[in-house]
């Protein structure tokens, strides 16, 4: 029975009076050769899109079964597995079955899908699902499960506007998300040339760590930089916590450019042993699990303590820090090849492993001018991640108050026309 939202004039309605009746997908095997239709399984939808191109085929079932072909305008869900619950709104898409690890769904006339694929996404969605599942990635999710999912049903021209203006969010995310990547591209081959040309088109030499300009030297990093170690204070010690001073850890390495940490500590804590470096220092993380990935290593911009499982470098005089951190990202596959693992299984940098990392370094002019370019790159990286991060966070306040009924299109627009 249709229920009335308490906060709209929508009503809330079970998902199986306003959807056909969900259906499992075929059971079957996939195969590289174009046997028949494309095969849709669950790991082919990742990161809400589907690489159509790269989906396998399977054996068109046998005359007379029921149809698990889809269309424009179906959804499936994952009902088992890491990513049980998540769905998929079908757009586009070539002759293709779906397989038995997902269900589809298709609205009834009255129910728009672009609205449904959002109501999808909700947090109520998603606690509904959580709820059945109890936990359990086997257990998953079944039809019973989706047909008892209560949504709001607001008037079909309500359901497009709500579609269009999430549609539209999630849509400027995506062409900043596709803006970062390309910029970040950018940076990596800006890195290449510049590491391995300089910037005064001069002629060029081979060296053991590849080709550099005839005037740059190759040189160890511990000869034209200080390695320092860092430290954490006692916990136990109160007054060496909660402080002004920021305190760095591996959780802390996400970017490029450092300028502050999750836990800070006292002025009494530096004075107690601990180490601080001043702003333009580098960091390199010698221990740790993340090393099973990534090297991290970030710059300071503002002085700071920083903990035992990372490396602090102090260039010497005649050595712009921002060149060296770039030409130590630059150089991260001739650390990573050094890492090792203790005998209590930790992933691990030797000290000797980074003083002896051979650098390209260029005239001081040129390092500058390199850390110039570089630079620009890097702030505008940030800048477009900080834009995707903003439309990650409006996308969601947007679905949570045009699904709830809080915010109203359609009384927007009728108390602008009346203006």
């Amino acid at each position: 029975m249709a229920t009335v939202y308490s906060k709209s004039n929508w009503k809330r309605v079970p998902l199986e009076d306003c959807c056909f009746r969900p259906e499992y997908g075929y059971t079957a095997s996939a195969s590289a050769k174009p046997v028949g239709p494309k095969f849709l399984r669950i790991t082919d939808i990742q990161n809400g899109k589907v690489q159509w191109n790269k989906v396998p085929y399977t054996r068109k079932p046998e005359d007379g079964a029921k149809s698990y072909s889809l269309e424009p305008g179906d959804i499936v869900i994952a009902r088992i597995g890491a990513t049980t619950g998540k769905a998929y709104l079908i757009k586009e898409c070539p002759e293709v079955v779906f397989a038995s690890y997902l269900i589809r769904i298709r609205t009834k006339p009255g129910l728009l899908p672009e609205f449904l694929n959002f109501c999808l996404q909700t947090s109520e969605y998603w606690q509904h699902i959580n709820s059945q599942k109890g936990g359990r990635l086997k257990g998953g999710v079944n039809i019973p499960i989706l047909q008892d999912l209560e949504i709001p049903l607001p008037t079909p021209i309500e359901q497009s506007a709500i579609a269009r203006a999430l549609e539209a969010v999630r849509q400027s995310k995506e062409k900043r998300e596709r803006e970062l990547a390309l910029e970040r591209d950018r940076k990596v081959a800006l890195m290449e040339f510049l590491f391995s040309q300089g910037t005064h088109g001069e002629a060029t030499r081979q060296t053991e760590i590849g080709e550099i300009p005839k005037s740059w030297r190759v040189a160890p990093l511990g000869s034209i930089a200080e390695l320092v170690s860092g430290g954490t204070p006692s916990r136990e010690n109160v007054d060496w916590w909660n402080g002004g001073i920021p305190w760095a850890s591996p959780k802390d390495m996400k970017k490029v450019l450092l300028s502050d940490t999750e836990e800070h500590v006292s002025a009494k804590a530096i004075d107690a042993g601990s180490r601080l470096v001043p702003s333009e220092s580098i960091f390199i993380v010698i221990r740790g699990m993340i090393l099973a990935k990534d090297v991290p290593i970030a710059l300071t911009k503002v002085p700071m303590a920083f903990n035992q499982d990372m490396k602090a470098v102090l260039p010497h005089d005649g050595h712009a820090p921002t060149f060296l951190l770039y030409a130590l990202i630059a150089r991260k596959e001739g650390l990573a090849k050094h890492i090792g693992t203790s005998a209590h299984g930790t992933r691990r940098l030797s000290t000797s492993a980074v003083s002896s990392l051979q650098l390209p370094i260029p005239p001081f002019d040129e390092q500058v001018q390199i850390a110039q370019v570089l630079d620009l790159c890097e702030t505008k990286i940030n800048a477009l991640e900080r834009e995707v991060l903003i439309y990650e966070e409006l996308f969601k306040a947007l679905l949570d108050e045009l699904m709830t009924g809080r915010l109203s299109l359609l009384r927007m627009t009728e108390e602008h026309e009346m203006r």
